[in-house]
C-alpha cells in the first residue's frame, strides 16, 4: 500500500474487517492531531494514521462487542493496521523501529470519508471537559486541566480543533488552523461555526445560497442528534476523541448529491413496500436480482458525520454513559441550530439568494 506524503519504509499489514471503497479525494485532509500523523493511500480511498495501540483495540472491539453495535455506523470503517517494522538502509541493512509505545511506529488504516465530496468543507471537533485519562501522569494531566480552562473544553466540552472551507469564488481553501480554535472563547464559538458554513447572499459571497445551507445544516444536526442517543446509550468512555464533520463545498455537486440521496431515500421506502407486499416470492428471485446487480459507484454524499480518534477510548462496563462527551455534543447541537435559525432570518430578511 503506498502513502503520499513521504515513506513509511517496511511494512507489515494486519487485516481488519471490511473491504475498502476505491475513490480518489483532492480536499485537504488533516485539519487536527499532530502534524503528519495522517496521510492517505495513494488512490485516497485509505487514511493511515499514526496510532497508540489502544486506538486499535477499541477499533477492534467495535466489530466484534454487541454492546458497541450501535457506533459501529458512526465510526470510518477500519481495515486493519500497518506496522513500520524498520527503515532499509542504502547498502540494503534494515534497521528495526524502535518500539510503538515510543514512535507511533503502528498506524490504522481507516476509511478515508472525505473521498465522497468533490470540495468538501472538513471540521474536526474536539470533544469532552476532560482531556486527560486516567493513567495520565500528573504532569500531563495538569498540562491538560489548563488546555481545557485556557480554551473553550472546560466550559462548553467542545473545541473546534481546525477546519477547511471551500472558496468557490477563488476555487481554494481557506484554513483555519488550530491556534483559531484555541483563541476562541465560549461567546465566540458561534463565529466559529458561521465560518465553516459561510452563507453566499449574494455572487460575490464565497459560501452557499440559503436553501442549500439549510438543507446542510439540517442534515448535520440531525445526525450529530442520533449520535448523541447513541452515545447515552453507550458505556465508554471517549477522552481526547473528535466528532468530524464533513459536507460539501461545490454548489453544483452538493444539489446532485441530495438529488441522488433524496433519490435512494424513495427508492428504499419502495422497496420496504415491496417487500411488505412480495414477502412471500421464492428465495431463488432474490438470488437472481442480487446476481444482476452492478457494483455500486463511491456515493457522492452532501454531508457526513464521523466520531473520530480512540487513542484513549475505553468500555467501562456499569458505569453509564460519557457525561463530558454528551454535554459537547449538546453544546455543538446548540450551535448547529443556532447557526441554521441565523441563515433562515437573513434569508428571510431581504436578502436574495445567489443566482
Amino acid at each position: 500500500m503506498a502513502a503520499q506524503n513521504g515513506s513509511i519504509g517496511i511494512v507489515s499489514i494486519h487485516p481488519g474487517t471490511r473491504e475498502p471503497a476505491a475513490g480518489p479525494s483532492s480536499v485537504p485532509l488533516q485539519v487536527g492531531g499532530h502534524p503528519g500523523a495522517v496521510e492517505t493511500s495513494a488512490d485516497g480511498s485509505f487514511v493511515i494514521k499514526s496510532a497508540l495501540p489502544g486506538e486499535s483495540v477499541f477499533y477492534s472491539a467495535l466489530a466484534s462487542e454487541p454492546a458497541l453495535a450501535q457506533l459501529r455506523e458512526w465510526v470510518p470503517q477500519f481495515y486493519g493496521t500497518l506496522r513500520l517494522e524498520g527503515q532499509m538502509l542504502p547498502g540494503g541493512e534494515l534497521v528495526p523501529a524502535p518500539s510503538v509505545g515510543e514512535t507511533g511506529a503502528e498506524s490504522v488504516v481507516l476509511e478515508n470519508v472525505v473521498q465522497y465530496f468533490l470540495k468538501g468543507n472538513v471540521c474536526d471537533v474536539k470533544m469532552g471537559k476532560v482531556l486527560w485519562d486516567e493513567d495520565a501522569s500528573e504532569d500531563k494531566r495538569a498540562r491538560m486541566e489548563l488546555r481545557a480552562r485556557e480554551t473553550t473544553s472546560a466550559e462548553t466540552g467542545i473545541r473546534l480543533t481546525g477546519f477547511h472551507v471551500y472558496n468557490r469564488l477563488t476555487n481554494r481553501y481557506t484554513t483555519y488552523p488550530k491556534s483559531y480554535g484555541y483563541s476562541l472563547t465560549a461567546a465566540q464559538l458561534p463565529q466559529g461555526i458561521s465560518a465553516f458554513f459561510p452563507l453566499a447572499l449574494s455572487p460575490s459571497d464565497p459560501g452557499l445560497p440559503p436553501d442549500l445551507l439549510v438543507s446542510v445544516l439540517q442534515g448535520v444536526e440531525d445526525d450529530v442528534e442520533e449520535l448523541t442517543e447513541v452515545l447515552a446509550a453507550t458505556e465508554v468512555r471517549v477522552v481526547g476523541g473528535s466528532v468530524l464533520l464533513v459536507y460539501e463545498g461545490e454548489e453544483r455537486a452538493l444539489r446532485e448529491a441530495l438529488r441522488k440521496q433524496e433519490e435512494l431515500k424513495a427508492r428504499a421506502d419502495a422497496e420496504a413496500t415491496d417487500a411488505a407486499t412480495n414477502a412471500d416470492e421464492e428465495d431463488e428471485e432474490m438470488e437472481e436480482d442480487e446476481e444482476e446487480s452492478e457494483p455500486e459507484e463511491t456515493p457522492n454524499l452532501p454531508w457526513i458525520v464521523r466520531l473520530i480518534d480512540f487513542a484513549h477510548t475505553r468500555c467501562v462496563p456499569g458505569q453509564g454513559p460519557d457525561e463530558g462527551l454528551l454535554f459537547g455534543l449538546r453544546t455543538l447541537l446548540r450551535l448547529l441550530k443556532g447557526r441554521r435559525e441565523e441563515v433562515q432570518r437573513l434569508a428571510s430578511g431581504g436578502a436574495g439568494g445567489m443566482s
